[in-house]
């Protein structure tokens, strides 16, 4: 058998020989962007001549960076690579480059910060659902292209003459823990300045609901009012920074913002969270006032916002409870992870047997009964 394999192999003809030791070629020009495939070999590269290519080495981020190292690129399988704007995406055919080709052609070839290695741990695309709260593959494109038509909200010239320059990117990315989409309404609306006072028109008068206060009532005014402070503002503050908290100045309740060493710092989620349930307390007050047409009861709106925060961590507490009991007899059970243990408004264990912070608890059991019903 040996001596057919040798006599079949010195049959093949010099032409073909030379063909298979050249290896695989493709119709590739001078500067076209390709990846040299070979067995689990995946180079970046960029061609060079009619026979050699300049590899490249990518970053993080998907740039490309040229190096000295060239290669003979008839050696590889060449694949053309599929670009997002500058940045490389994979190998034409490859899942990771169809995907960027599919999502680039999707966003109408807009060149934006979207991640795609966040698109390919997506649940839409792939196999393996994610537990946490990463949103699916066609929710992140369609905020992406929402993004994309964005215009700065015409809130924050307006501000600007009444309080100055603020670092407006990090007012709109603070984000509050425990709070209902119902929780964030009158806050944002105060930041966007349209949420509906006594000046906006449509009530009895234009003046503060507030017995002995004759101001007009504006969205500053429910901040500046010395009485809604000295009744509302003041005791939140005082409970916050029990509960090791910094509220700061006037512009913590108007936009969650801390002075810092050098710059304004924002809230971290559980100050805004506090600041959220602030807001809605004192504003369904002040609504109720207005249609009542009685004065603000204050005393109400602070009671309501103490009932608001401790229903809201008694919901976050049982959430996880709920998810923990469900697997809780699993041979190898999940535990709560550390990120959600600890935190000032309320602890959690292992098994999710959580504690509200005690001072906020004593508050709430301290409120007379008639403020908070």
């Amino acid at each position: 058998m040996a001596f057919k394999v040798s006599a079949l192999a010195s049959k093949i003809p010099q032409a073909a020989r030379d063909n298979i030791k050249a290896g695989w070629t493709t119709s590739v020009g001078l500067g076209d962007k390709v990846y040299l495939i070979r067995g689990k070999i995946e180079w970046p590269a960029i061609i060079v001549s009619d026979t050699r290519a300049r590899r490249v080495r990518l970053d993080a981020t998907g740039k490309a960076h040229e190096t000295q190292t060239e290669v003979m690129y008839n050696r590889f399988t060449v694949s053309q690579a599929v670009m997002w704007g500058e940045k490389w995406a994979g190998p034409k055919g490859s899942f990771g480059g169809e995907l960027a080709d599919l999502t680039y052609t999707l966003l109408n070839h807009e060149e934006t910060e979207f991640k795609l290695e966040r698109l390919v741990r997506s649940r839409t695309f792939d196999q393996f659902p994610d537990e946490g709260d990463e949103e699916n593959g066609l929710q992140l494109i369609t905020k992406t292209k929402a993004k994309i038509k964005m215009k700065t909200p015409p809130a924050e010239a307006v501000w600007k003459t009444k309080v100055g320059p603020l670092p407006w990117p990090a007012i709109w990315r603070i984000r509050a823990d425990y709070v209902s989409p119902r929780d964030k309404i009158s806050w944002m609306k105060v930041r966007h300045r349209t949420l509906w006072v006594a000046k906006s028109g449509g009530m009895n008068t234009t003046s503060c609901a507030m017995t002995g206060c004759v101001h007009e009532e504006n969205i500053e005014h429910l901040v500046d009012c010395t009485l809604i402070r000295r009744g509302f503002w003041t005791k939140i503050e005082a409970l916050m920074r029990a509960l090791n908290m910094n509220p700061g100045c006037r512009l913590f309740w108007l936009f969650g913002l801390k002075p810092g060493r050098n710059k304004w710092e924002p809230a971290d989620p559980e100050e805004a969270a506090m600041i959220s349930w602030a807001w809605r307390a004192l504003y369904a007050e002040v609504t109720r006032a207005h249609i009542d047409d009685k004065p603000l009861d204050i005393n109400a709106a602070y009671a309501r916002f103490v009932r608001l925060a401790h229903m809201r961590l008694q919901a976050y507490g049982y959430k996880w409870y709920r998810w923990y009991s469900r697997q809780q007899f699993r041979a190898f059970p999940k535990v709560v992870p550390l990120k959600h243990r600890q935190k000032k408004l309320i602890e959690s264990g292992p098994d999710a047997e959580y504690l509200i912070n005690p001072t906020l608890s004593a508050e709430f059991r301290r409120t007379p009964d008639k403020e908070r019903n």
